[in-house]
């Protein structure tokens, strides 16, 4: 049965037995249960996926979508890695803030509002736009009524909630394309670090990794805007511990073009380079924000611009909306 569109949010194909101290059964009895193939089935034509930067729990390590084998339907694949973990992507854990969550439903509503020729220029979904504006709106309000978040704080910068608690820091489970082969961790093997771009693939049939180590086929992942934009301000990491970078792209450089401004999310170009574990080159082209974004862009701004009007006072947080954040310009910080 061909299907037109395939919308997920952060899939971790959390299937299986997960071992416990690094101990677990055998390969054998355990394929019965895993979850190792991460191709688009080769029936979906239009296939999306917003992924979680942040979420560093082994047992949800991300399943990143390769390429179907072919002949296939697939016309478009595109994934993209956002701020946050999994259910910050996915809108649901019962978090306070879940403004975070805005930002992916409109990036996939930016997609599924493309154009598709093969059904004469007709979107992928129609949907009330309007009703968009209502949830947002109930968000933000919640955010400024919610002590625990302190008030919305603005468009890629939404509080993101440690996930790897004592339990989970001790069961990793078996995702093999997540690099997950050796224990090489014994205290803490529930910690694993996602890393875009690197994640290679596994055979389907037998679990493990192919005898030629190869990285996913054409997996078109991209960066959002957001992760630059809350890096550039100085935004919060997990649990609003320190200035926030990616724990998965540490020693990355976040480069553009010269002059271009790392606060704006509208600004075209950016890259994020650095290396694999083996040294060799990583880079990490960055998406566009589409038509529903930019206006979740427009109401995010007015709503801050409002809070503060009623407050008396100016966000350091949205200061990229108006001033200058020193010593974070084309990657030349301290990361």
């Amino acid at each position: 049965v061909p299907v037109k569109v395939l919308g997920v949010f952060d899939t971790v194909g959390a299937l299986g037995v997960p071992p416990i101290f690094g101990l677990h059964i055998s390969a054998t009895e355990l394929m019965q249960y895993s979850f190792v193939n991460t191709k688009v089935s080769q029936v979906v034509e239009y296939a999306f996926q917003a992924l979680a930067l942040d979420d560093h729990r082994a047992a949800f390590a991300p399943a990143v979508w390769e390429q179907p084998h072919q002949p296939a339907n697939l016309k478009v694949l595109a994934q993209a890695w956002f701020p946050g973990v999994h259910s910050n992507i996915g809108g649901a854990g019962g978090y306070d803030d879940q403004s975070l969550a805005n930002d992916t439903l409109a990036w996939m509503l930016s997609h599924l509002k493309t154009a598709d020729a093969s059904d004469d220029g007709k979107p992928l979904l129609d949907f009330d736009a309007s009703y968009l504006d209502w949830i947002f709106s109930l968000n933000v309000a919640h955010c400024n009524n919610t002590p625990s978040v302190g008030g919305y704080r603005g468009w890629a910068l939404g509080k993101m909630d440690e996930t790897l608690t004592t339990a989970y820091s001790f069961v990793g489970d078996v995702k093999p394309w997540a690099g997950w082969e050796n224990w090489r961790d014994w205290a803490h093997p529930g910690d694993l670090a996602r890393t875009p771009g690197q994640y290679e693939s596994y055979s389907a049939k037998s679990g493990r990794r192919t005898k030629r180590k190869r990285p996913l086929v054409d997996s078109n992942e991209t960066i959002h805007p957001s992760a630059r934009v809350r890096v550039a301000c100085g935004g919060k990491g997990l649990d609003d511990v320190g200035p926030y970078f990616p724990k998965g792209l540490e020693g990355f450089k976040i480069v553009g073009p010269e002059g271009a401004d790392m606060r704006d999310p509208l600004a075209k170009g950016f890259k994020w380079v650095g290396k694999d574990v083996e040294g060799k080159e990583v880079v990490l082209e960055e998406c566009t924000l589409g038509a529903i974004e930019i206006a979740l862009l427009v109401a995010s701004r007015e709503a801050v611009e409002e809070q503060e009007r009623k407050k008396g006072v100016r966000s350091q947080e949205v200061e990229w909306q108006r001033g200058d954040v020193t010593g974070v310009v084309n990657g030349k910080d301290k990361h």
